[in-house]
C-alpha cells in the first residue's frame, strides 16, 4: 500500500514528502490532505519503515481522528492551564492502550484527511513542537477524536518539551490572551520565574477553534441490523412514582427495541412496600424487571442496575425524562457508538440539539447514556451520598482507557422533578458544612478527585483559578481564601482514606 509519510529532514530543517520539501509541518499536512485519505509523519526517520508497516496493519481514515505516538509527554507545561482536564493527564494503567486526549506526543502521527481539510481555513505557527501542540488541542475542539499510543514497536525518540517561547505561542493561536497571563503568573507564584511574554502577546493570533459538523457525516450512512442487537434499560428510583410512570409512557410511545426494563427502586425512610403499583400492574411493550433495595444511594443503584443485565447494550436514564417524537434515537445511539468505536455514549438534556459528537466528546452523564455491555465500570462507592458521582465516573472512564463521545443531536428533556430523588439540604448533612465558621472551598468532593487523578501542577492551576473566580483581585481575601481551601483539602484526604461515612436516610429525613 502507497502510505502518505511526511518525514523531517534533520540536514535542511524542513518537513519532506518524497521530492517536495515544505516551509513548516502543517503546510506538508493541508497539502498532503487534499489528495489522500490520511496523512501521517515522523520526527525520526528510522521510525519510518515501521510506521509503514503499522499503517498497512491498521485500517485508519474511516472516523475524524488524530492519533499521536511517543512515551514523553512533551506538553508538561501545560498543566497549569489544563486544570479542568485532569483525566488528560497520563496513560491509562494498561500504558499500551491507545488514550483520548488532545496533549499529543511528539514522535509519530497520523491524521484523517477530512480533520486536516476542516482546519486548514485557520493558521498555525511555523515552529513544529508549537503547531503540533495547536493541532491536538484544535482538533479536539472541532469535534473530531484524539488519542496517544505507546506502542513499544516504534524508537523512544526524545523530543525536549515546549520551551515557554514555544508555549506562549501555543496558547496565543489556541486560547484568549488573558491565558497567556495566567501561564505567567502561574511560573511566577509557583516556578519563582519570571518569564515574559515576549512579541507574539501584541499579536492577533487567537483562532477561535470550533466544532465541525461535516466531519461526521459518514455516521449517517452506517447500517446497523437492530434483529441482532439485545438492548436493556434501566432507571435508579426513589420516591417518584408519578415520573416513572411518564418516563416509561415516552419511552413505550418511541417503541424503541427494548427487552429489559430493570427499574432499581430505593426505600424512602419509613417506606415498607413499593410505590411503583400503577407502573408494576400496566403491561408494557418490554418486559418490567423491578429491584426493591433497602439501601438508599444513587451509586449503589445504578450498579445494580448496570450488574444485573446481559444485553449488548444497556441504555441508563433518569427516572424524571421524556423522550419526544425520536423513535431511532437507540438505533442512532448504537451506530455512534460503534462508528466511533467508543465504550459508552451519552446524549443530551432538555432539547439542546446541534452538532454531533464530540467536542464534548469526554463527559459522561449518568442520566443519558448508552453503554456496551463489556467491562462496565462501577460508579464509586466511596462517595456515595456526597454528590458528584457523574463527574467522578467521568474521570475513572477516562483513567481505564475506555472512549466516551457525547452527541446532541439525540436529546431528552429532564424533567427535574421538585419532590423524591436524591436530595438534601447539604448544611445540615454533610460534615464539613457543620462548622458554619469557615465554609470549604471548592467543594471537597471535587478536591477528591483532584488529589485522585491530577497532577501537582494540574492542582496548583485549578487553585489560583477558584482564586480568582470567587475573590478577583481581593488580595486582602487570600488569607481566608486559603483558610477554606485547606478546609477543603482536609476533607478530600478523608474522603480518600475513607473516613467519611454518613446516614443517608438522615439527609433524606432533613429535608
Amino acid at each position: 500500500m502507497n502510505n502518505i509519510i511526511l518525514s523531517y529532514n534533520i540536514e535542511t530543517f524542513k518537513w519532506q514528502y518524497l521530492n517536495k520539501t515544505y516551509n513548516s509541518f502543517f503546510e506538508g499536512l493541508k497539502d498532503l490532505a487534499l489528495t489522500n485519505k490520511v496523512v501521517a509523519w515522523c520526527y525520526n526517520t528510522k521510525d519510518q519503515k515501521e510506521l509503514d508497516a503499522y499503517l498497512d496493519e491498521n485500517n485508519f481514515g474511516d472516523i475524524p481522528e488524530l492519533i499521536t505516538f511517543g512515551s514523553h509527554l512533551f506538553l508538561e507545561n501545560t498543566e497549569y492551564l489544563e486544570f479542568s482536564n485532569v483525566y488528560f493527564n497520563k496513560f491509562s494503567k494498561n500504558d499500551t492502550n491507545t488514550f483520548d486526549t488532545w496533549r499529543v506526543r511528539s514522535n509519530i502521527g497520523i491524521i484523517s484527511a477530512s480533520v486536516v481539510n476542516e482546519l486548514a481555513v485557520y493558521s498555525f505557527p511555523k515552529n513544529y513542537k508549537s503547531a503540533l501542540a495547536v493541532l491536538g488541542y484544535a482538533t479536539f475542539l472541532i469535534g473530531a477524536i484524539v488519542s496517544v499510543s505507546n506502542d513499544k514497536r516504534f524508537s523512544n525518540f526524545f523530543i525536549e518539551g515546549l520551551t515557554n517561547k514555544e508555549y506562549i505561542d501555543f496558547i496565543s493561536y489556541s486560547k484568549k490572551k488573558k491565558w497567556v497571563f495566567y501561564y505567567l503568573l502561574n511560573k511566577l507564584i509557583f516556578d519563582k520565574k519570571l518569564v515574559l511574554p515576549g512579541t507574539n502577546i501584541f499579536k492577533n493570533n487567537y483562532q477561535g477553534f470550533q466544532q465541525k459538523k461535516a466531519i461526521w457525516k459518514e455516521i449517517h450512512q452506517q447500517e446497523i441490523d437492530m434483529n441482532k442487537i439485545k438492548v436493556d434499560a434501566f432507571i435508579p428510583t426513589l420516591g417518584r412514582p408519578n415520573f416513572v410512570l411518564e418516563t416509561l409512557q415516552s419511552i413505550e410511545d418511541n417503541n424503541y427495541p427494548i427487552d429489559n426494563f430493570f427499574i432499581v427502586e430505593q426505600k424512602l425512610p419509613g417506606q415498607e412496600k413499593t410505590l411503583l403499583d400503577a407502573v408494576l400492574s400496566k403491561d408494557w411493550g418490554f418486559k418490567i424487571e423491578h429491584v426493591l433495595l433497602e439501601k438508599v444511594g444513587l451509586c449503589n443503584a445504578r450498579n445494580v442496575g448496570l450488574s444485573s443485565s446481559n444485553a449488548d447494550y444497556i441504555i441508563m436514564l433518569d427516572d424524571d425524562i421524556l423522550i419526544n417524537n425520536q423513535p431511532n434515537l437507540i438505533e442512532n445511539l448504537i451506530k455512534k457508538l460503534e462508528f466511533t468505536k467508543s465504550k459508552m455514549i451519552s446524549f443530551a438534556t432538555n432539547n439542546i440539539q446541534g452538532e454531533i459528537p464530540v467536542q464534548l466528546s469526554y463527559m459522561t452523564a449518568g442520566g443519558a447514556s448508552l453503554i456496551k455491555n463489556k467491562d462496565i465500570l462501577p460508579f464509586n462507592i466511596q462517595i456515595e451520598g456526597f454528590g458528584s458521582d457523574d463527574q467522578e465516573y467521568n474521570f475513572n472512564v477516562h483513567h481505564n482507557a475506555q472512549r466516551v463521545v457525547f452527541t446532541n443531536e439525540e436529546y431528552m428533556n429532564h424533567l427535574k422533578a421538585p419532590m423524591g430523588g436524591w436530595r438534601f439540604d447539604a448544611r445540615e448533612y454533610l460534615p464539613w458544612y457543620k462548622d458554619d465558621l469557615i465554609v470549604p472551598l471548592p467543594g471537597p468532593v471535587t478536591l477528591y478527585r483532584y488529589i485522585k487523578y491530577a497532577s501537582k501542577n494540574q492542582l496548583k492551576g485549578y487553585k489560583l483559578f477558584v482564586f480568582f473566580k470567587y475573590y478577583k483581585f481581593k488580595i486582602w481575601k487570600l488569607s481566608l481564601f486559603n483558610k477554606r481551601w485547606n478546609k477543603s483539602l482536609f476533607w478530600a484526604n478523608e474522603i480518600l482514606k475513607d473516613k467519611v461515612k454518613i446516614n443517608i436516610e438522615e439527609g433524606i429525613k432533613s429535608i
